[in-house]
């Protein structure tokens, strides 16, 4: 089974060769790349480019140290130089948290370095994984000059005004729906209680007996879970929604 339903942190040197022996070509969410970015100005600017483009159509997954052919797919598992974290992992969170507005989340892009030989020395390679947000458009930022990127098949192009303009709207609605969403689930978890706390009083008076009167405290919890962790509790634009919650109006107010 391909492993794409899976974080990066569970993928293995076989999720890798079954890549290579099927055959697996590039599309909008995953692109390979034979050698590591290279530190400088373009390097950087590649990166950049990489992660907003799969960060603006649905996310996906930066495969580096596989080699593809001319039609884009997997052809060799080669790997690259172990360097050390500051210069893999580290080198592309630092790229990332500086050359991207809005700002991804800090946990947003993970990073993961696979050994490919089995004594665990050697060349690796180094799974990037690019979650999707409503949160975007993202925006290239670098020296001085943005740019709006977005994956189109294997490739990746410059986004047109009509493009980001699009991708605004779907953002503010996202953020609109993702309130009516814990609205609903909160207002569930309130009626269930309300229900349950009606029956509680009836069977009590039917004994001839009573529920004492007390303050309430109501909690409820909202879940916020989907395949490949696709909702980040830790971005900033959701975290707002949960910190100041839906709305203020009864029965959030009722105890």
């Amino acid at each position: 089974m391909l492993p794409f339903f899976k974080p990066t942190e569970e993928w293995t040197v076989d999720d890798l060769r079954l890549l290579v022996e099927q055959e697996v070509r590039e599309d909008e969410d995953l692109e390979f790349k034979r050698d590591f970015y290279q530190p400088t100005d373009g390097g950087k600017r590649e990166l950049l480019r990489d992660v907003t483009a799969m960060a603006n159509q649905r996310g996906g997954f930066i495969v580096i140290g596989i080699a593809q052919d001319r039609r884009g797919a997997a052809k060799e598992l080669v790997g690259i130089d172990p360097l050390p974290e500051e210069r893999l992992e580290g080198w592309v969170a630092d790229v990332v948290l500086r050359g991207i507005e809005p700002r991804l989340p800090e946990t947003a892009i993970r990073s993961q370095r696979i050994p490919i030989s089995s004594s665990g020395e050697g060349r690796v390679c180094l799974v990037i994984q690019v979650p999707p947000s409503w949160a975007g458009p993202y925006m290239v930022r670098f020296q001085d000059s943005g740019e709006f990127w977005i994956r189109h098949g294997a490739r990746k192009a410059r986004m047109s005004w009509l493009e980001v303009r699009a991708m605004f709207e779907r953002s503010l609605q996202g953020e609109l729906s993702v309130r009516q969403y814990v609205s609903e689930c909160h207002s569930e978890a309130y009626e269930g209680w309300k229900q349950g706390y009606e029956s509680l009083k009836r069977e009590a008076e039917s004994k001839g007996g009573s529920v004492r009167e007390r303050k309430l405290f109501l909690v409820s919890a909202t879940p916020t879970f989907s395949r490949l962790r696709l909702i980040d509790v830790k971005d900033p634009s959701l975290a707002r929604v949960f910190v100041e919650g839906p709305d203020t109006r009864p029965p959030w107010n009722q105890r």
